[in-house]
């Protein structure tokens, strides 16, 4: 075991890696007050992190400077694991490292690439350094508290509430007013649904309604399918609250002072915070975006620019700007194979929007 001193260097190194990347994320990222359920915020969770990505890099380095690739899978009894990971973490108690660290661990139903930790035996665990990047913080926090519906209900809902970053975005368009959370209700007001977001142009007579949804974030294959099937639910959603506007079954509570909508021009979507859908949806008029391409957008000048960029995405295209290609990583006697997005840097996509917001 390395000294004390060496392994809280790397922890701080790792954890202030860790806030560089969560700071500079354009569309946020979840505040360290945000609670994980059984006394765990995310600030606690990145702090644990830290202190394993510290371990998990030096046994990295370990490996690379000895060239035996066995360094890279520590094993350790789950004590000696906690009380260490206790040490790296003060501000955490041992509770919380112990809750964390169930979280962490490989179960059946459980993704393996968000369990970066193995049980072995009964009372020890192999640590998988390469599972635990400073850009997996978030989602392997995120998908270690969703294993437990239970638990993940509360998050849900407060995942739910950050569409008032798009609210904050929209709000400094000239001319727009914003409102959030509209109650859509029947004659006997009971409620039928919400607007999430309901961004208005009086003087254009523009209005761009937006049905907030915020998943953990996709790091393979199988949860981009899920996030897109995020966005078809939440457009059937939409729909069926615009039909009952349109057909005058319901009706939506609108902000004191605001116009009649009625001869308005829509544009409806949903929003995500930073993936886009390409399959097409059951809705066809219901559009998807997310809060990262069109914050690359830049500062829109009005909110008809922000329709047109909805109804009318520029997506970056295959052969042109990005290529598909196949890693081949030999590893002892096998091999693994992997599928790599190769970025052309020489031509840099930007969204033609970008030039006309």
């Amino acid at each position: 075991m390395p000294p004390l001193e060496i392994l809280q260097a790397s922890a701080a190194r790792a954890r202030e890696s860790i806030t560089l990347l969560r700071e500079h994320q354009p569309e946020g990222a979840l505040p360290e007050s945000f609670s994980l359920g059984d006394q765990l915020t995310v600030g606690h969770a990145i702090d644990i992190l830290a202190a394993l990505m510290g371990f998990a890099d030096l046994c990295t380095a370990t490996a690379n400077i000895l060239q035996r690739t066995e360094t890279t899978l520590v094993t350790m009894s789950t004590t000696t694991l906690s009380n260490l990971l206790v040490q790296l973490a003060p501000d955490c108690t041992s509770a919380q490292v112990d809750n964390l660290l169930e979280r962490l661990t490989f179960k059946n139903g459980r993704l393996p690439h968000y369990s970066p930790l193995v049980r072995v035996g009964d009372d020890a665990l192999i640590i998988c350094p390469p599972l635990i990047g400073v850009r997996l913080v978030d989602p392997l926090v995120l998908r270690s508290a969703g294993y437990d519906p239970n638990r993940f209900g509360p998050i849900g809902k407060s995942l739910g509430d950050l569409a008032t970053r798009w609210t904050t975005w929209l709000a400094k368009i000239p001319g727009t007013l914003v409102a959030e959370r509209i109650k859509v209700t029947y004659p006997n007001g009971r409620q039928a649904g919400d607007l999430d977001v309901l961004a208005i142009d009086p003087n254009t007579k523009t209005a761009v309604c937006l049905e907030i949804k915020w998943p953990v974030d996709a790091w393979a294959f199988t949860e981009v399918v899920k996030v897109e099937e995020w966005a078809e639910k939440a457009a059937r959603q939409i729909a069926r609250v615009r039909a009952g506007l349109a057909s005058g079954e319901t009706t939506a509570k609108l902000p004191a002072r605001w116009p009649d909508l009625s001869d308005f021009t829509w544009t409806w979507a949903v929003g995500i915070p930073r993936q886009l859908c390409v399959r097409p949806l059951s809705e066809p008029d219901i559009e998807v975006t997310s809060l990262r391409y069109l914050l690359t957008l830049g500062e829109p000048t009005n909110l008809e620019a922000i329709a047109h960029a909805l109804a009318k995405p520029d997506l970056p295209v295959a052969g042109k700007h990005f290529t598909v290609d196949r890693l081949t990583l030999p590893l002892q006697r096998g091999t693994i194979h992997l599928d790599v997005l190769i970025m052309d840097q020489t031509k840099p996509w930007i969204p033609f929007q970008r030039q006309t917001l």
